[in-house]
């Protein structure tokens, strides 16, 4: 098993490949296609919960959320309640019977990127469901490699197959899914990092773009039925657009960060595979994502680690102009790990034959209110120095959830306040473990340190 593969072939082509894709993601309008008709929720009997890493926190109290709302910004739930903009498309994505489809009863889940977040995440509930999982990872050194151990232990306490190797390795995927007998890919392998994408954006083409490309190639070819994909895109393809909450109908020809143009073009990319292959394939654009075991270049984690050591936190603020028109702190819709892992389980279970859902609270909240939550479960101050927004970074992350909620069922529970404690109290346990002698990894870039960029709010 070739463990950390590269890409082949000249630098030189692969820019090439890798423009032309982005070029079309640019070029193109995001109006999203649904195909086939309506349906109702999906219906489960399976209750959502937190895994056993945090099965001891406090119970969650859904009247007591601590969140603020902003005026003149309306809660999603209220703001699109009625689904208006869901009467703007043409045909709502047609949910797909993968159990009669496939001739199986439960799932057997491909997890790229299980090491990951989101990945070890959902891998963990997916098992608490009773479904199969094997998850493959490079366990690359983006950020602290122990951290990804840590998760993998937990992933395979769970009873799921973990396989250190690379997602681009066409051989090794094209074994996994014969052996395996995947029904479901859930593509979450993916270069993470809004700011460190300017400085290595090879990177973020090979890992997002190509990779996802030879993945797609080799699920085609699955006989007599290939599986279902879902896939992580974010909330950056909206970019700088003003009109808000974000709806999976608007207009995302406009990326300003290479990241966001390597997740349009993934976008693009899964819709050209469903449209010429007749493939199930499911976006899911995630929304400021956080809880226990998150990235340590995230803003959860790495104030929460400034304020305990004493340490100054950047928070960055916009001119009016930056935010078209709404100047100083920037929003972002908070979204607790377990509700994106609801979302993905929901979409797993409604395997539609082509759609993209937003996957977030909400409710957008100002960043200092994590601030100030991170302050009164550490019991500490937090000193904060006040920058410009960073090129590539957005001012509003705002989901309008109605299309997974009509469709999927989503309903996100867990209200900020919960969440940080949540992350808080797995914080202050959190041991990194030793590593093996013997493990091995991907070094991404050695003339650089992206786990120290950061992606604060």
């Amino acid at each position: 098993m070739r463990i950390g593969g590269t890409l082949r072939g000249s630098l030189s082509k692969m820019l090439m490949g890798l423009f032309l894709i982005l070029g079309v993601a640019i070029g193109l309008t995001v109006n999203n296609i649904f195909a086939s008709t309506e349906t109702g929720p999906a219906s489960s009997s399976r209750k959502h919960s937190s895994h056993d890493i945090i099965s001891a926190l406090a119970p969650r109290n859904t009247s007591e959320k601590g969140e603020e709302h902003l005026s003149g910004i309306q809660p999603a739930a209220a703001a699109s309640a009625d689904f208006d903009h869901i009467s703007s498309l043409a045909v709502l994505p047609k949910k797909g019977d993968w159990r009669k489809i496939m001739g199986v009863e439960e799932a057997s889940v491909l997890i790229t990127g299980v090491a990951g977040f989101i990945g070890a995440h959902t891998a963990i509930r997916l098992r608490e469901i009773g479904h199969k999982v094997v998850g493959i990872d490079n366990m690359n050194n983006y950020y602290d490699v122990r951290l990804k151990l840590f998760r993998r232990r937990l992933i395979e306490r769970a009873g799921a197959t973990f396989i250190q190797g690379d997602v681009c390795n066409g051989t090794l995927i094209r074994r996994i899914l014969r052996q395996f007998t995947v029904t479901h890919i859930v593509h979450l392998a993916a270069q993470a990092g809004v700011r460190y994408s300017k400085i290595n954006p090879v990177t973020y083409g090979e890992a997002n773009v190509m990779c996802t490309i030879r993945l797609l190639e080799q699920a085609k070819m699955v006989k007599p039925v290939p599986p279902v994909i879902l896939y992580a895109s974010s909330s950056s393809v909206y970019g700088r657009n003003v009109s808000i909450p974000f709806k999976e109908t608007a207009v995302t020809n406009k990326p300003i960060s290479i990241y966001a143009a390597t997740k349009l073009a993934t976008e693009h990319v899964a819709h050209a595979y469903h449209s010429l292959y007749n493939m199930r394939i499911t976006g899911l654009r995630f929304f400021t994502v956080y809880g226990p075991m998150g990235r340590p270049d995230m803003a959860a984690w790495m104030w929460a680690k400034n304020i305990s050591n004493g340490d100054a936190l950047t928070l960055y603020e916009v001119s009016g102009a930056a935010a078209g028109g709404r100047g100083g702190e920037l929003l972002r819709d908070f979204t607790f790990i377990d509700d994106i892992v609801m979302g993905v389980v929901l979409a797993i279970e409604y395997s539609a034959d082509y759609a993209i859902f937003n996957l977030g609270r909400g409710q957008p909240q100002n960043v200092s209110l994590l601030i100030r939550m991170l302050e009164a479960e550490l019991g500490k101050k937090a000193l904060i120095l006040r920058n410009p927004l960073p090129a590539g970074d957005v001012a509003v992350t705002f989901a309008d959830t109605s299309l997974a909620r009509k469709c999927l069922g989503y309903e996100p529970k867990v209200s900020i306040k919960e969440g940080v404690r949540s992350f808080v109290k797995w914080f202050k346990q959190y041991s990194p473990p030793k590593l093996p002698r013997n493990l091995t990894y991907v070094n991404i870039d050695p003339d650089s340190h992206p786990g120290s960029l950061g992606i604060v709010a």
